[in-house]
C-alpha cells in the first residue's frame, strides 16, 4: 500500500492515509484503502479501527481533481463505481470505526468521515462539507444517508443543498461530531474511545451495525450502484463540466 499506513495500538488500528498534503483521492488511494480494511475486517487481533490522516491540517480534501477530473466516461465509471463500492463496505464494516479530523474534511474526505461510526474533531478554523454542488455533481442516495444519519435530514438537506461548510464547533451542534478535542489530545481521545467500542462483545456489533445501516436508510450497494449511470450523465453535462473547471481554476490559482 502506497498511500495508507496501518499503526497498532494494542488491538486498535490506526488507518493512516497519506498521500501528499491533501490525501486527494484517486483510484490508487481507494484500492489502500480497500486493502487496509479487508485486511483488518479479517484479523482477529484488531477489534477497532481510526481512520486519520498524515496530513498536518487536512483529513482529507477530497477527489484528485488534476487526475479524476481528466477521466474519460469508462475512467470515471471505474473510478467512481469503485468509491461506491467502498463506502458502501465501510459504513457495514463489522468492527467500530472512529474518524479522527484532525482539518479539513471536504467533498469525499466528508464522506471519509461519515462513513466511520463515529467522528472526533480538533477545534479550530477548518472546514467539513458535502461541498460537490459547488462544482455541479449530484450526490448518490447513499451519500445522502450517511449526511441524514449523522445530523438528522433537516440538517442534513442544507449540508447538501447548499455545500455550506461547517466549522467543527458548527458540526459538533449538529449532532455530526461527537466530541472536539484540542490538536494534541486528538489521537488519545480517538484511540480512547475506541477502546471503549473495542471492549463491546464483536459479533453483535458486527451483526448491529449490518442492522443499522439496513433500518436507517442506507441503500444496499446494489441500489446505490443503481444510481451511478445518474452521477455519470450529470457527471459528463455542460453544466457539471463548467462549474468544475471554474472551482478547478479557482482553487489553482
Amino acid at each position: 500500500m502506497d498511500h495508507v499506513v496501518i499503526e497498532r495500538h494494542e488491538d486498535i488500528a490506526l488507518v493512516r492515509m497519506h498521500r501528499g498534503k491533501a490525501n486527494p483521492i484517486n483510484r490508487a488511494l481507494v484500492e489502500d484503502m480497500f486493502e487496509a480494511f479487508k485486511r483488518l475486517e479479517h484479523d482477529p487481533e484488531f477489534n477497532a479501527v481510526i481512520l486519520a490522516s498524515a496530513s498536518e491540517k487536512i483529513f482529507c480534501a477530497g477527489f484528485d481533481m488534476d487526475e479524476v477530473f481528466a477521466y474519460d466516461r469508462p475512467g470515471m465509471a471505474a473510478f467512481f463505481g469503485r468509491f461506491m463500492d467502498l463506502f458502501n463496505y465501510l459504513v457495514r464494516f463489522p468492527k467500530p470505526t472512529i474518524a479522527a479530523v484532525n482539518g479539513h474534511a471536504l467533498a469525499g474526505g466528508a464522506i471519509f468521515a461519515l462513513v466511520c461510526d463515529e467522528r472526533i474533531f480538533v477545534e479550530g478554523n477548518y472546514g467539513f462539507a458535502l461541498n460537490e454542488i459547488d462544482l455541479g455533481i449530484v450526490l448518490t442516495p447513499g451519500i445522502f444517508q450517511l449526511a441524514a444519519n449523522a445530523m438528522g435530514v433537516n440538517h442534513a438537506r442544507t449540508f447538501v443543498l447548499t455545500g455550506e461548510s461547517l466549522s467543527p464547533e458548527a458540526a459538533f451542534d449538529v449532532g455530526a461530531v461527537r466530541a472536539l478535542v484540542p490538536r494534541e489530545d486528538l489521537e488519545t481521545a480517538a484511540l480512547k474511545r475506541a477502546a471503549e467500542l473495542a471492549a463491546k462483545p464483536p459479533q453483535a456489533m458486527g451483526i448491529l451495525k449490518g442492522l443499522v445501516a439496513d433500518h436507517t436508510g442506507f441503500p444496499k450497494e446494489t441500489a446505490d450502484r443503481a444510481y451511478l449511470d445518474v452521477f455519470l450523465d450529470h457527471w459528463f453535462s455542460e453544466e457539471c463540466l463548467s462549474a468544475r473547471k471554474a472551482v478547478a481554476a479557482k482553487v489553482r490559482k
